[in-house]
């Protein structure tokens, strides 16, 4: 499943604010965000240990990524690479257009499907694939919402539950205030989990853990990286010190 809140805002301070769930199987472990790849040592993300790639990074040149499974193909498959590897190729990459380039060039029937989120400073695209092809979205400055039905899915029960409020939301102001967002990010629904935001279920399966993202204008500035290691409703966020140097600011909400 998974969520994936986006505020675009080329020429701001801050140009790209990132929240974002992801729902998981609680026995697929996985470390914390941290530069865990040495052949990709300006990387920053959390890495999956079961196939060894990534939900949701940065790169030091300003690349963010995250993906979302889609509907209904989560897990790995038989004859299928994992999707954790779409992350890193797309972080592998200077800049947002060349890492959309790179990944649209990839055989779509070697993943189960999928939406790519990827953007820098001055672009934001979706890139997503039914397995038969791999479609590219050029994604215009404002609010999205990423969920396993796609990208601003009107019709998904999660985007129809929740856009609306996230748009209305006052935006964060990084690096501490991200208050409204972290309210959306805790929503959970006993009723329907495809309406939380917050996934809690009695199968083994739900949210896993929650990450905020903020980049800012100046490539010399830090990126403000929050991570949530367990569902945000009962972890702190606590801000990601590698591989910026500032490791007394820690942040919590």
């Amino acid at each position: 499943m998974c969520t994936v809140l986006v505020l675009f805002r080329p020429g701001h301070a801050w140009p790209l604010l990132v929240g974002a769930n992801r729902d998981e199987s609680f026995d697929r472990a996985f470390l914390p965000p941290g530069r865990h790849w040495p052949s990709a040592p300006d990387i920053v993300a959390p890495r999956d240990l079961t196939a060894g790639g990534t939900w949701f990074g940065v790169n030091e040149r300003g690349v963010f990524a995250t993906i979302v499974n889609g509907i209904d193909r989560l897990g790995p498959a038989e004859g299928k690479t994992s999707r954790g590897e779409l992350v890193l190729r797309a972080l592998g990459e200077p800049d947002a257009t060349r890492a959309v380039r790179a990944v649209g060039a990839l055989d779509a029937q070697r993943y189960r499907g999928f939406t790519l989120l990827v953007a820098d400073r001055e672009t934001a695209h979706a890139v997503s694939s039914d397995e038969r092809t791999i479609r590219v979205e050029v994604l215009a400055p404002g609010h999205h919402m990423v969920t396993p039905e796609g990208c601003d899915a009107a019709g998904s029960p999660r985007f129809d539950a929740h856009f609306a409020a996230f748009r209305a939301a006052p935006p964060p102001a990084p690096p501490r205030d991200w208050e409204y967002w972290i309210e959306l990010l805790r929503h959970a629904d006993d009723d329907d989990p495809h309406r939380a935001m917050t996934v809690v279920t009695g199968a083994g399966f739900g949210t896993v853990c929650s990450s905020l993202l903020a980049l800012p204008a100046a490539p010399r500035e830090t990126p403000v990286l929050l991570f949530a290691n367990g569902p945000p409703t009962r972890a702190p966020y606590e801000r990601v010190t590698a591989p910026w140097a500032d490791v007394s600011n820690v942040a919590r909400a």
